[in-house]
């Protein structure tokens, strides 16, 4: 559900890949509408439910300081719907979270490899979305047929709009802080083979280490576009913390230990991209 969407049409392209079996609940059907979304189940009897669908808010989270009501509709309660009807029929269900849940203090600082678990209650709450993600994520640790996978700053090879390096390439300015990033092509392969061994709770899913912004845009530079540039701002210290920090991978990794470093996804990533590009320029020739 939610193939349409940025991370749903990455899951999609993964089960394309991967050669799947797989069905998509029409992109008119939305989370409130138990009565549709049962009777698919129904229908399909599927082992395995992925729910992609969701709101980060239009143009950007924000939104959803001015739109509590339907913010709430569509992340918790309608999140809380596909959660229920899954355990309802004994069906495994993928929920996508968020990773920006903390920010650097005292135990966990910048730089010093302390990183946050799944387990850390989460300290930022400097965002409604946020708050309503954290929300969520303590009702779904009710469940046992539910995994929650916690996405940060989300990097992609095919240039969606809504890829971290697609944002930053829109300012002229950007502010670079040490900080997790999910890596899409190196992560999101994995997100059958984790239903599959019907993996559940909470899980960071971030690449291990960290890196920063203008890493990213180094690698776009030197792969994609040796035109693009930008200017290197000062992080603005403010009264309120921003949701940079370092997620512990160890139990993703118990699982799957080869997932790559941070920084070496980044680059294959943006090679990926480069190369598409490349062909895109020369089929336009």
């Amino acid at each position: 559900m939610g193939g349409s969407g940025f991370l749903g049409g990455a899951v999609v392209q993964v089960m394309k890949e991967q050669k799947k079996n797989f069905a998509l609940i029409p992109s008119g059907v939305r989370l409130d509408d138990r009565k549709t979304i049962a009777e698919f189940l129904d229908r399909w009897k599927p082992k395995y439910f992925i729910c992609a669908a969701g709101t980060a808010g239009r143009p950007n989270i924000g939104w959803c300081e001015n739109n509590k009501g339907e913010t709430i509709d569509i992340n918790v309660t309608g999140q809380l719907n596909v959660a229920e009807l899954c355990r309802q029929r004994g069906v495994h269900c993928t929920l996508f979270g968020t990773g920006c849940l903390y920010y650097y203090d005292k135990d966990h600082p910048k730089g010093s490899g302390k990183a946050y678990t799944e387990e850390d209650a989460p300290n930022f709450t400097g965002n409604f979305y946020g708050r309503m993600r954290i929300a969520l994520e303590n009702l779904v640790r009710q469940y046992d047929n539910v995994l929650s996978l916690r996405i940060a700053f989300p990097v992609d090879s095919q240039g969606h709009p809504r890829s971290l390096q697609s944002k930053l390439c829109k300012y002229p300015k950007i502010t670079s802080t040490l900080t997790s990033y999910t890596i899409i092509d190196s992560l999101f392969p994995l997100i059958p083979e984790m239903a599959k061994k019907n993996l559940t709770g909470v899980y960071n899913f971030t690449n291990p280490g960290v890196t920063t912004n203008k890493y990213i845009l180094s690698m776009y530079k030197k792969y994609v576009n040796p035109e693009h540039s930008w200017i290197d701002a000062e992080e603005q210290v403010t009264s309120v913390p921003r949701a940079f920090s370092e997620l512990d991978m160890t139990k993703l990794l118990k699982d799957f230990p080869d997932i790559p470093h941070v920084e070496k996804a980044v680059e294959a990533s943006m090679k990926k991209l480069g190369e598409i590009v490349k062909k895109q320029k020369e089929e336009t020739a």
